[in-house]
């Protein structure tokens, strides 16, 4: 780009400017309209005047085909021409925020503090995907000027939710980010306030489209559940002896109970109060067979699907320990319980999923200390603040200090090749996340602790 600056006498002539080749030449010789301006030049030296500013358009090889503003001034004998430092500076700004706007990785968007669009780049409009009734994509120039809530008039909550982050923005004086999901995509919103001092002058939102995102995300989470049920699956199969012995031993006494039972009938010494204690005897043996059922029912379903309903925190310890206490006795393990004085509780949960979690912690301990020489496992729950906290501890190692962080990373997992997929921990942290807690993890040196809460209902509160 040329910087105009020219000096010529009272014949139009050139006799100095910032470009050497222009000197000697005349206003008409340089100029598109030249002959408009070389009139101009000569009404203005007639009049005497000293200062007087015109719009003027460029030959390309000047501004680019661009309006800027013309100065021309006396110097006695003498004139000046040049451009209006403010309009040159306009044009700067324009070329880089125009290169600027092609090269940026998303879509901008300025609006003064009336939300009204003042600026907005062609990436944006194709982000967006705004169009008009008729269904035809809008220009830039057509969203100039508008409100914000025009550009989606079908979409009020979007409009509302980013008008409440940009005040939320303005009163943290810094960028927010917020994502969203629009009738055509899903999309990433930082905005924030543009300050003249104190003074917010208006709005700038950066937009980028993250739909493949995402999809990528949700496929991921996807295959990551399928995992972990078939991981589950393959859990209960490792506990099949057990849980085949857990429901043999019952059957043997309600067989051995049912024989006496007969006997006594045949030799004519069943009474009623005999037979009253053989029949309570019977239906708890199978009450005992039908939880072992139940809780494997539970656990092997998908749970993701289900509302959150109150449930018992008996029911809860019923899923899990039906299918746990016999591996921990199969493996010499001591399983602590403390939950009775909470079993009559209610949480809001998925009942399917509050028990994968227990399970899976109770899984883990119990391979963290199959080396120890008296391995021991805890489960308790305690109340306070209208919210019971379950917490799995175990006398193993601990996790080391280097692997906190990773522990719950999908895929990560401290066990032997083979022994574990690295979804369990993932995955349970993320249904506690969805139940509006978080999984803990206290490390100690005599063991690992790991912790959640669930809020109480009913008439617990």
């Amino acid at each position: 780009m040329i910087k105009l600056s020219l000096v010529f006498n009272n014949d139009l002539k050139i006799t100095w400017s910032s470009n050497e080749s222009l000197v000697n030449k005349s206003l008409l010789d340089i100029f598109k309209h030249g002959r408009e301006l070389t009139s101009l030049t000569r009404r203005v030296l007639s009049t005497k005047a000293l200062d007087v500013r015109e719009k003027y358009t460029f030959q390309k090889d000047f501004y680019n085909g661009e309006k800027v503003l013309l100065k021309l001034q006396s110097l006695g004998e003498f004139y000046s021409l040049s451009v209006e430092r403010s309009d040159e500076e306009k044009y700067i700004a324009k070329i880089l925020w125009d290169s600027f706007a092609k090269t940026f990785p998303g879509g901008l968007l300025f609006m003064n503090k009336d939300f009204k669009v003042v600026e907005v780049t062609n990436s944006l409009l194709e982000i967006l995907k705004i169009k008009n009734k008729d269904g035809i994509s809008l220009s830039k120039a057509s969203v100039l000027g508008r409100d914000l809530s025009s550009l989606y008039p079908d979409d009020e909550h979007l409009y509302n939710s980013i008008q409440k982050n940009l005040e939320k923005a303005v009163l943290a004086k810094r960028t927010l980010t917020s994502d969203y999901l629009t009738n055509h995509n899903s999309l990433r919103v930082s905005y924030g306030p543009v300050f003249e001092g104190e003074k917010v002058i208006g709005y700038c939102l950066y937009v980028t489209d993250i739909t493949k995102e995402v999809k990528d995300k949700r496929l991921i989470e996807t295959q990551q559940a399928k995992l972990f049920h078939s991981s589950k699956l393959a859990s209960l199969g490792e506990m099949a002896g057990g849980i085949a012995h857990e429901i043999n031993n019952p059957l043997a006494i309600l067989s051995g109970r049912i024989d006496i039972t007969l006997a006594r009938l045949i030799k004519g010494k069943l009474t009623d109060s005999i037979l009253e204690e053989d029949l309570h005897q019977m239906k708890k043996t199978t009450t005992r067979i039908a939880k072992i059922i139940q809780g494997m029912r539970v656990i092997s379903r998908d749970g993701s699907a289900e509302d959150l309903r109150p449930c018992k925190v008996q029911d809860l310890f019923d899923d899990v320990l039906a299918l746990s206490q016999e591996k921990c006795r199969n493996k010499g393990i001591a399983l602590k319980l403390d939950i009775a004085p909470h079993l009559n509780h209610q949480v809001k949960c998925r009942r399917v999923q509050i028990s994968q979690v227990l399970l899976n912690l109770l899984n883990n301990s119990m391979d963290a200390i199959s080396k120890q020489k008296l391995p021991e496992i805890e489960l308790h729950s305690t109340v306070e603040n209208n919210q019971i906290q379950f917490t799995v501890k175990d006398n193993g190692p601990g996790i080391p200090k280097d692997l906190e962080n990773k522990i719950f990373q999908p895929f990560f997992t401290t066990k032997e090749v083979g022994k574990g997929t690295g979804l369990g921990l993932s995955i349970s942290a993320k249904i506690i996340e969805e139940h509006g807690d978080k999984l803990l993890l206290l490390n100690e040196s005599n063991g690992a602790i790991f912790s959640f809460r669930l809020p109480l209902c009913g008439d617990e509160l």
